[in-house]
C-alpha cells in the first residue's frame, strides 16, 4: 500500500501574490492487492485539483508567467516503508497535471517520474490567475510498466509530495 501526503509551498516576493489551493484529493492511496494490479499498476485520473492563484502586480521588476512542480518533501529519494528498513524508488510514481479550469494555454508536460529535482507540471503565462477561475489536475499511475513494483518487498510505503508554485522570469 503507498500513502502520499501533499504539502504545498509558496513562493512569494514584494512583486507578486502566490498560492495553490487544495480543492479536492489531499490524500491519495495506491493498495497493490492482486497479481493483475502488480502486473499492470493503478492509476488515478484528476484525482487532485488544484487552484491557482498567481498575480504579479509589480510597477517594475515582472515575470512572464508561473510553473507548477513537484518534489518528495524533506529532500527524501525514496519512498520509506512502515518498518524504516524497506524502501522504494520514488520514479514507480509518475505524475501529470491537466487543465480542470480556465487554463487550456498552458504547456502540460505529460506523465512525470517522481524525482528529487523539480521538473515543471505545467507552465503557463495566464496572469493573473485565481484559484476560483484557474485549475489544474493532478493525475498519478504507479507501478505502471516499466515501472513495476515486482520485487518490492510487502510494506507500507509513504512519501510526501511538495507542489510548488514559482514565476517564471
Amino acid at each position: 500500500m503507498l500513502f502520499i501526503i501533499f504539502n504545498h509551498l509558496l513562493y512569494g516576493q514584494p512583486f507578486n501574490s502566490a498560492r495553490l489551493v487544495t480543492i479536492i484529493g489531499s490524500h491519495i492511496t495506491f493498495n497493490f492487492n492482486t497479481i493483475d494490479k502488480h502486473s499492470t499498476g493503478l492509476t488515478k485520473n484528476n484525482h487532485t485539483r488544484l487552484g491557482v492563484h498567481f498575480v504579479d502586480s509589480t510597477a517594475g521588476v515582472s515575470v512572464t508567467g508561473w510553473k507548477i512542480t513537484a518534489i518528495p518533501s524533506n529532500g527524501a529519494t525514496a519512498f520509506e516503508g512502515s518498518g524504516g528498513s524497506n524502501t522504494m524508488a520514488l520514479d514507480v510514481l509518475e505524475i501529470k497535471a491537466t487543465n480542470a479550469l480556465g487554463l487550456g494555454g498552458a504547456t502540460y508536460n505529460g506523465w512525470i517520474a517522481l524525482d528529487p529535482v523539480a521538473l515543471p507540471l505545467v507552465e503557463s503565462t495566464t496572469m493573473p490567475a485565481f484559484s476560483t477561475t484557474h485549475q489544474v489536475d493532478i493525475s498519478y499511475r504507479c507501478g505502471v510498466p516499466p515501472k513495476s513494483v515486482f520485487g518490492v518487498n510487502s510494506d507500507f510505503y509513504d512519501v510526501e509530495i511538495d507542489f510548488l508554485l514559482s514565476p517564471v522570469p
